[in-house]
């Protein structure tokens, strides 16, 4: 999977809005990994949501208007459209994947497998900015295997 062009993983707090929003541009990155190798399933599975969704008329105003936008790009774009789309690093793409319609693609496994290398992102910078003000100190006081 390549390099974020959302945020750099080292400024991310864990379950704020901007991880949050790096894991469904991370999500949708495997999503569009899938698209590239011709899975036709992803396009298939985001119209049967949106149309689901959409006749079940339980979105406000703003959610309705990024599932109709969802709607026509499934319908009428070309796979490499969808995918410049759905990895939009801008606002308007951030908010379109907050109303993605491909929940239930990806396996329970693949997410959490996402959610984690993420986290383990997270931790690994969190430790290398601490670890030369800290760990000489624990060395100190029998606290090595920190």
């Amino acid at each position: 999977m390549s390099k974020s062009i959302m945020l750099a993983s080292e400024n991310l707090i864990p379950w704020s809005q901007p991880f949050l929003d790096e894991v469904n541009w991370r999500l949708h990155q495997e999503l569009a990994q899938m698209i590239k190798q011709s899975d036709s399933s992803v396009r298939e599975h985001g119209l049967k949501n949106v149309q689901k969704w959409l006749t079940s008329h339980q979105y406000p105003e703003g959610a309705e208007a990024e599932l109709k936008a969802w709607e026509r790009v499934l319908r009428q774009a070309t796979d490499p459209e969808i995918i410049e789309f759905m990895l939009d690093p801008s606002e308007a793409g951030i908010l379109r994947r907050s109303n993605s319609p491909f929940a239930g693609i990806l396996a329970d496994d693949k997410r959490m497998q996402i959610l984690q290398q993420l986290e383990a992102e997270i931790q690994s910078h969190a430790v290398a900015r601490i670890a030369p003000i800290y760990l000489p100190c624990s060395r100190t006081f029998g606290l090595s295997s920190i």
